[in-house]
């Protein structure tokens, strides 16, 4: 299952004139750099098998490769775990020898120079640790042990692959912990033969094989529970040394356990495979970098995240950044592709996006005075793949929520990369963070000249959130919906949907009626959802009603259904206003809403009756939404056979709201139209003191 070594890593961290590592013989001449690893304390030792990670560091050529060397220059077999774009690469590589030190050369094409080393390299396989390889799980039938070895051969792409210290699953390592397969193989050393009993513990289908055999197995869809006292277990006979155990988990979209236990002969009960029963394997990590004596220095670094902030796929990611330590007093200056800075020789930085970043790290050596020196520094641009940080268990802690996002608001969102704006702009959205949300959309609206196509879904939604009653900036959702609609070329699949919205916010104001029909009328239906497709007719009904179009609005009305009411229909909608008059007295403005806004959907004939719409206007006014309120009661206005006390309490209404609007002189024409009608009304009354107030 290993791939043979390919990748090739840059490292060196010297310059023509310094010194940095022990001086020793170049083993490769085709390599342009190499790293020193070591041993690392508290490692397990003596082992056969030794594991590096080394960080990328540039391109050593178009078909890269790797060899390893002991430092007393013996070429040793080796295996590439892991490489991808943006992430350390994982060596294996056999210290059978006891050495304790090597160099690992990168090169356009690894050269020999033993025979021996070529004929090992090729037969070599890892035999300590255990080995974790995930897969994106595809579809597929997990009720048999041949399903779900035809199920991980059918699985893409490989997650990752990783050593972890036993079988042992709670968190997936490589991605979100769910619809993923996972295959550990590790290799057991046993003390004593006899009758060995190995149980699995999973979520979802689970199997264990010793050497080949199929030992236990727990297939089909199903949560741990029922197996945590060892009830799917298996038994068979070893001989003491080694054997080969491979454990195969799927899983689906809830959280993972997945974990492999064992009774040896003379144990009275399950427990986990403990990580001294594996073979040992060797941990190095890297101490020392340089290049080939006929190239030019480059900087070497590491990184890994170290915490996030999630909310459905979206992750704001603080990952640390160290220099490999320098000989020699140096000044380290890091630049980061959002625009931001950093100094010293280890930093932290968040990112407002994950995925593949740039980051560029300039070294420059200090003089006796502390002070970096005149010449060109040495750099290094790496590509960082930045993700969460997969084993931490709160996806959202509420102090590191509240640190990011001030951390992020302190940014200059004029500078800040536009992906990276609209990002952030999608997790405010995602935590509903209204204020956060209201200020980085202003920065949007600013910069919309760098607006582009794959942008649309964030604008529309940007512009549903600034109509929410929390917030109610109805003049940059109507800019933000016309900008959407005038992209050259037109972004099809938000065309019809942006439209609509807009019609729907200017209706709600009680505005452009024209150019809300013009809207309506160039839509086409088919591609909008049912439910998109009955607020267009009902938009087309309160079009006709507020251009004084009553009889055309009253068959529209009555084209959607349920107009002529019927008395089970009738005490359902009179409960109904009931309670939201109630929750209005206790408050309750949300509840109220969404009983009215119901009762208008199933009937929205419901739209042209006095005590609905009255209610509505009440709900509207209580949210502050007065131009929604406004809007409203234009509509109502209209409406047939409204009585002469429901009229003259509308124009009541109307006063209200252009006095909270600071429309004073439309209110007091308002008030002169009500005292001409209705001058004997409760109304006109309460007008009157009102206006005298």
């Amino acid at each position: 299952m290993f791939m043979k070594s390919t990748a090739a890593f840059l490292v060196f961290w010297v310059s023509s004139s310094i010194a940095w590592v022990e001086a020793s013989p170049w083993h490769d001449p085709s390599a342009s750099c190499r790293v020193r690893v070591v041993l690392a304390t508290n490692s397990p030792w003596p082992a056969d098998t030794g594991y590096v990670q080394v960080w990328p560091a540039g391109s050593a050529g178009s078909n890269p490769a790797v060899t390893v060397v002991s430092e007393n220059g013996v070429f040793v077999a080796s295996s590439n775990l892991w490489k991808t774009d943006g992430e350390p690469a994982g060596f294996l590589f056999d210290t059978s020898s006891g050495t304790s030190n090597y160099w690992i050369y990168g090169a356009e094409s690894a050269t020999y120079l033993h025979d021996a080393a070529t004929s090992t390299e090729s037969s070599w396989q890892p035999g300590a640790g255990v080995i974790l390889e995930t897969r994106q799980r595809t579809k597929g039938p997990m009720d048999s042990w041949s399903q779900v070895r035809q199920l991980w051969d059918d699985s893409y792409p490989v997650l990752g692959r990783s050593l972890v210290p036993d079988i042992n699953l709670g968190i997936h390592p490589h991605g979100p912990s769910r619809n993923f397969i996972a295959f550990f193989q590790g290799i057991l050393i046993l003390a004593q033969g006899g009758a060995y009993q190995f149980a699995t513990v999973s979520t979802d289908a689970s199997f264990l094989l010793v050497d080949g055999t199929p030992v236990t197995q727990w297939p089909g869809k199903h949560d741990a529970e029922p197996g945590r006292q060892g009830e799917h277990q298996g038994t068979i006979h070893l001989e003491p040394g080694r054997h080969a155990i491979h454990y195969y988990h799927v899983h689906g979209p809830e959280h993972a356990v997945a974990l492999a236990a064992w009774k040896p002969p003379g144990a009275d009960r399950f427990s986990v495979i403990p990580p001294e029963s594996f073979t040992p394997l060797a941990q190095f990590h890297v101490t020392a970098a340089e290049s080939a004596p006929s190239k030019a220095p480059v900087v070497y670094f590491e990184w890994e995240p170290v915490s996030h902030t999630m909310v459905n796929d979206l992750a704001l990611v603080n990952m640390r950044f160290t220099a490999l330590p320098a000989a020699t007093p140096a000044a380290f200056h890091w630049i980061f592709d959002d625009g931001t800075t950093a100094t010293g020789r280890t930093v932290e930085h968040l990112f407002p996006r994950p995925g593949i970043r740039d980051v560029t790290l300039e070294v420059k050596e200090k003089t006796e005075g502390s002070s970096p020196d005149n010449s060109a520094p040495m750099r290094s641009r790496q590509g960082v793949a930045v993700h969460p940080q997969w084993t931490q268990q709160d996806e959202r802690p509420p102090h590191l929520l509240k640190t990011h996002k001030a951390e992020l608001t302190a940014r200059d969102l004029n500078t800040m990369p536009m992906n990276d704006l609209f990002y952030l702009v999608r997790f405010a959205l995602a935590i509903e963070d209204r204020p956060w949300a209201t200020a980085l959309g202003a920065a949007c609206l600013e910069r919309r000249k760098e607006w582009i196509p794959e942008h649309v879904d964030v604008l529309f939604n940007l512009g549903l959130h600034y109509q929410h009653p929390d917030v109610r900036d109805y003049s940059r959702a109507e800019a933000l919906f016309q900008a959407m609609l005038a992209f050259q070329p037109p972004v099809t699949a938000f065309q019809d949907k942006t439209k609509l919205r807009l019609a729907e916010l200017w209706i709600h104001m009680g505005r452009n009626p024209d150019q809300a029909v013009s809207l309506l009328g160039e839509m086409d239906s088919r591609v909008l959802t049912p439910d998109d497709q009955r607020l267009k007719k009902i938009l087309e009904a309160d079009t006709a009603l507020l251009q004084g179009q009553a009889d055309k609005a009253v068959l529209l009305y009555a084209a959607l259904g349920n107009f002529a009411e019927k008395p089970l229909q009738t005490l359902r909608r009179r409960a109904g206003l009931e309670s939201a008059r109630q929750f209005l007295d206790r408050n309750d403005i949300a509840d109220a809403a969404e009983l009215v806004e119901t009762i208008e959907w199933e009937n929205p004939a419901e739209r042209m009756s006095a005590e609905t719409s009255l209610t509505m206007i009440a709900i509207h006014q209580a949210r502050r939404e007065y131009p929604f309120a406004l809007g409203r009661c234009l509509l109502l206005l209209n409406a047939p056979s409204l009585h002469d006390k429901d009229r003259a309490e509308v124009l009541f209404k109307l006063i209200e709201i252009h006095q909270a609007l600071g429309n004073t002189s439309l209110a007091g024409e308002v008030y002169a139209r009500l005292l001409s009608d209705y001058p004997y009304s409760e109304a006109a009354a309460r007008a009157r003191d009102r206006i005298r107030k």
